[in-house]
């Protein structure tokens, strides 16, 4: 009983939530007419974007699937890393302490390793207008200083700068109908990552990395008070379902 009320209870919070303000406004609304109430809203609004609350349940939906935690089959001979690793390289030189996201390339390398002979395919160009070196390029480096994976099973694409052209490179590249990738990318990204390489003709098998840090769900009265770390959650999960819309405007969603 206390588990399905535990279970229950992240998909009844936000709606309870949104109801809650709802009816406040409603209130405040029926008494001050429109100029307070539209005050009000945004407070609200504001609220619910820095509230912890709202950020924990936003990482349940976004992140937490438990296939995309299982070890890769044997067979499949190509790991696939996306690019997004690339956080900032000052005066364009190969930067380690630039990188953020690091988590895909070690488990990248770590799949790669466990089977002999399987390769390593690693996405991402430099940006328009950049004078940073391309990312793919950082991350073969990255694993030739630290290291001793075999670098002729690394491939590299240095001129793709986002998932969709991450794909098309790839499937241009290996020509194959129902190709088999083991996809490691950021959990908040994996959902589209694997609609994406699906729609190329892949068939792909997720390892999601870089999962968010979670305490616990509710604590009074911490969980009710807006953060910063919350509002900047929120806001790269709304950068991120605003991309999974444009993607399937592309034709790259389900």
């Amino acid at each position: 009983m206390i588990l399905a009320i535990n279970k229950l209870l992240p998909e009844l919070l936000m709606p309870l939530t949104v109801a809650v303000v709802l009816f406040l406004i409603a209130g405040i609304y029926r008494k001050f007419r429109w100029q307070t109430v539209i005050f009000w809203t945004a407070l609200a609004l504001v609220y619910l974007a820095a509230n912890p609350v709202v950020m924990w349940v936003t990482i349940t939906f976004s992140e937490l699937h438990e296939e995309w935690t299982h070890t890769p089959p044997e067979h499949v001979e190509d790991v696939v890393v996306p690019g997004g690793i690339l956080a900032w390289q000052p005066g364009g030189k190969l930067d380690y302490s630039a990188m953020s996201g690091i988590d895909r390339l070690l488990y990248g390398i770590k799949w790669a390793e466990a089977e002999s002979g399987r390769r390593l395919y690693l996405a991402g160009g430099a940006q328009p207008d950049s004078d940073q070196p391309p990312e793919s390029a950082l991350m073969k480096s990255f694993i030739q200083d630290f290291f001793r994976f075999d670098t002729d099973r690394v491939e590299i694409d240095t001129t793709s700068t986002n998932t969709i052209e991450h794909a098309r490179v790839l499937a241009e590249k290996r020509e194959a109908e129902d190709q088999q990738i083991i996809l490691v990318t950021s959990a908040r990204n994996m959902k589209r990552s694997i609609r994406t390489f699906e729609a190329h003709g892949f068939e792909v098998y997720p390892y999601a990395t870089d999962y968010t840090p979670r305490g616990s769900f509710f604590r009074f009265p911490g969980s009710l008070i807006p953060s910063a770390a919350a509002l900047n959650y929120n806001s790269g999960a709304l950068r991120e379902l605003m991309g999974r819309m444009y993607y399937s405007l592309r034709g790259y969603g389900s």
